[in-house]
């Protein structure tokens, strides 16, 4: 649920930026000593490397040998106001294990290396041994990051870890830093904690070995026959159509639907009326078992007291026949169409818009001048008239985005979030700007400014199935374009938009995600469809889970800050628990009864639940099991895709400048915020072409990201297993190719990866195939194409951590 357009925006990216950018993979955090890997046999290409033609093969990186700081646990103390207290105790060779006891109750930092030790364009090792004495309460971690402030979050390399009392491990952190002199690492806690360092220091080098592609490779092999399965994904989602039924015919006409009229728009009356309209035609189709519903051409406009619900419709067909339903009143929270209990239903050839003198979801200003203290600005509004620039003065301005005036990509990284003071009319369409602070504004820039972001949804789909939207395009909402949850199974998407009316400046389209699933059965098709300008993800296909409990009987699980909208939880459900790095406890759980209060779900079990339940334990209700996913022959812009699903594929799509990585396999347990997939497995990524992805640098700028994102930091347990990678195109990656970790059985193959000119940018491991965490993996056969902006031309991996690696017949070719 991470925004990819707008991520520097986005709320809880301002209320816990850290959390959103953790590697996925490493440590085990149920291992009570060193928290590393025995590696398998590494099977490589031949020692002899030829060199690309441009630029050099980089060299494999340094061993940890060099240490750049070491910190003395004998001379640390407290400092003066600070909220912890350091504990001398004693070792067995006489020397002190300094107990450090967290006392605050947000973000503490007990250990600070400063400026100068680190430098950027450089590869570090932070190694931290430790044992838990009070682990902190759920949602909070210990953690140690490096950050640059000039740079940003979006740089920061950050690692979290958690661990039950008495537990100790080492906590390991390769860091890969962005080109900068002002590089800091801190050591701490979130919310109260006790922990006792036995050692701390910085080295040089991550330790990971390159494997690089040579000239002289051989042409690709088949898998050996001991490996593991080839993934198969999903071949085929069929979605049911309508029964024949009775062959009656309705069209809205009967019930009064008015379009707008030669001499303009309908009245708000009548905006009114038309949706008490389309929802008597909705219920008629119902009580008078109608097999179509007809909208006649033309543009409707709808001002609704509450959405429009088609709800409980079997065997329908609402045919739109190109008609344009325009949306005029702002009711938060909802989608304006909900499709709730429906069966085999089709929508067909209808149109969706956003009224934006209503409420404009985002405007495009230029930066005309900037006062000499920074704290205020003339910004002009080039597409809107007097009007519109009145309207957004009093709208809500939630953060600045640097975006091109022309293609509305996002120009750079950066992402400002003042509080405004003031907007006071200048002229005609522009405004003068106030900030509390002053503002790193770049005097003739573009900037999106964004007013909205969850507000109203387009379409929400509840407890459906087989339900179908053919040539649906949603031009603009102020919220997602499709939205489902529930006991939801086989929808389809085909030949369907998220794209700006022709001749439109509006710089947005939906506010939020594109395409939504929070929990379903699976089934899911997504054919021949386009999605850009979403101002967050493309598409999010994952079902819900939950971390943090409270156990208060043989019985009874109280899942902490789990409302009605996270996990759903009903009688007879089966929750499974797992530990903190979501290996399985082995255990599975009936719902007799449950209750919610305030925000936590209190669950009663019809069976005693085991003594390894820690109130670190993550929950995931086995009634849901989003599988069977296919997206094929699609173009996704702006935003990304994100999967947790068994049995999928994503095959003959185009990625086109997407803001963050492109296609991430996901698992993300973000603070109290949202708890998204279980891993994923049997997932097919073909034969897609990438261009320019993760211009945010986002996961080390990786273009197909495969590793979770958890409180509990790395983990070795593969919640991605079964994956094939295979005949793709990467054009001007800014980072690896394909980053793994937490996974099982990966095939990569048959890929082309090609830079000619330098990519803006772009880090160390731009073109690499990136392995942390992982077994069995077979990455060979793929090609790079040596050019100016192909920097790791191969396969780098982390031997403590990775086991089973096969890298054999990557090869450089001529253009």
């Amino acid at each position: 649920m991470e925004s990819s357009l707008m991520s520097t925006w986005w709320p809880r990216t301002c209320v816990l930026p850290l959390i959103a950018l953790l590697a996925g993979c490493g440590s085990d955090p149920s291992a009570p000593v060193e928290r590393t890997v025995a590696p398998a046999p590494v099977s490589v290409a031949p020692a002899v490397v030829a060199a690309p033609v441009a630029p050099a093969v980089v060299a494999p990186a340094a061993p940890l040998s060099t240490p750049v700081y070491t910190w003395d646990p004998a001379t640390f103390q407290a400092g003066a106001g600070a909220p912890f207290t350091v504990t001398p105790k004693q070792r067995a060779d006489g020397g002190t294990r300094p107990l450090i006891t967290l006392t605050g109750g947000d973000w503490n930092t007990y250990l600070m290396v400063p400026t100068g030790v680190l430098h950027g364009s450089s590869d570090y090792t932070a190694t931290l041994s430790y044992e838990v004495v009070t682990s902190p309460k759920y949602p909070g971690t210990f953690h140690m990051f490096a950050r640059s402030k000039r740079l940003g979050i979006d740089r920061d390399v950050w690692l979290n870890w958690l661990g039950e009392p008495g537990e100790r491990g080492t906590a390991r952190l390769p860091m890969r830093l962005a080109p900068g002199d002002d590089w800091t690492f801190s050591v701490g806690c979130k919310g109260p904690g006790a922990i006792i360092i036995d050692s701390f220091a910085i080295t040089t080098g991550t330790g990971f070995i390159y494997l690089p592609a040579t000239t002289d490779a051989a042409a690709p092999s088949a898998p050996s026959a001991e490996s593991g399965p080839v993934a198969t994904g999903c071949s085929a989602v069929v979605i049911d159509p309508p029964a024949a039924g009775t062959g009656l015919t309705i069209s809205t006409t009967e019930f009064g639907l008015t379009a707008d009229g030669a001499s303009g728009p309908v009245t708000p009356e009548i905006a009114a009326a038309n949706a008490l309209a389309l929802q008597h035609a909705l219920k008629a189709c119902t009580t008078r078992n109608a097999s179509r519903l007809v909208i006649p051409p033309g543009v409707y406009r709808f001002n609704p007291k509450e959405p429009i619900t088609i709800g409980d419709q079997h065997d329908l067909i609402i045919d739109g026949q190109g008609a344009e339903l325009i949306f005029t009143k702002l009711m938060r929270n909802v989608a304006v169409l909900n499709l709730t209990g429906c069966k085999r239903v089709v929508l067909r050839d209808l149109n969706i818009d956003w009224d934006w003198t209503v409420a404009p979801i985002a405007s495009l200003g230029v930066v005309e001048s900037i006062a000499d203290d920074r704290l205020s600005c003339v910004m002009r509004f080039p597409d809107l008239d007097a009007a519109a620039t009145e309207r957004i003065k009093t709208a809500t301005w939630m953060g600045f985005s640097s975006v091109d005036p022309v293609t509305f990509f996002p120009s750079s990284t950066e992402g400002l979030k003042p509080l405004v003071t003031k907007r006071e009319t200048k002229d005609a369409n522009a405004l003068t700007v106030g900030f509390s602070t002053p503002q790193a504004l770049v005097l003739g820039r573009s900037y999106m400014i964004r007013h909205l972001y969850y507000e109203m949804g387009a379409f929400k789909l509840t407890d459906c199935s087989h339900v179908l939207f053919d040539r649906v395009t949603i031009y603009s909402m102020p919220g997602m374009g499709w939205i489902g949850r529930g006991d939801l199974d086989h929808i389809g998407l085909v030949e369907c938009r998220i794209a700006r009316r022709p001749g439109s400046r509006n710089p947005l389209t939906t506010a939020a995600d594109g395409f939504h699933i929070l929990d379903s059965h699976g089934g899911v098709l997504i054919d021949r469809c386009e999605f850009t300008g979403t101002g967050d993800d493309c598409i999010n296909i994952h079902d819900n889970c939950a971390q943090g409990v409270r156990k208060t009987g043989s019985t009874t699980l109280v899942l902490v800050d789990n409302p009605r909208y996270r996990m759903k939880v009903a009688v007879g459900d089966r929750l499974e628990l797992f530990r903190s790095d979501y290996s399985p406890i082995g255990h599975i759980g009936t719902v007799s009864k449950f209750t919610l209060v305030g925000n936590d779900t209190v669950v009663e079990f019809a069976e005693p639940l085991p003594e390894t339940v820690s109130p670190l334990s993550i929950v995931f209700n086995r009634r849901y099991g989003t599988c069977d996913v296919r997206i094929i022959n699609s173009r996704f812009s702006h935003g990304r895709v994100l999967i947790s699903a068994q049995r999928a594929t994503i095959e003959g799509c185009d990625f086109d400048r997407p803001y963050s990585n492109a296609i991430q396999l996901h698992t993300e347990i973000v603070n109290n915020l949202w708890a998204e997939g279980s891993g994923a497995g049997n997932v097919v990524i073909r034969g897609n072409t990438f261009h320019a992805a993760n211009m945010r640098g986002k996961f080390n700028g990786a273009v197909i990201h495969g590793a979770p994102v958890l409180p509990a930091g790395r983990t070795q347990y593969p919640l991605f297993r079964d994956i094939l990678i295979e005949d793709n195109r990467f054009i001007d990656s800014r980072g690896p190719v394909v980053n793994l970790g937490a996974c099982a059985n990966v095939v990569v193959r048959g890929n082309r990866i090609e830079a000619d000119a330098a990519v803006p940018g772009a880090n160390a491991q731009a073109g690499s195939v990136l392995v942390e965490c992982s077994s069995d993996l077979r990455l060979g056969g793929n090609t790079w194409v040596p050019g100016a902006g192909q920097r790791l031309p191969g396969v780098l991996y982390d031997p403590q951590t990775t086991t089973g690696l096969e890298a054999v017949d990557n090869r450089l070719s001529q253009k």
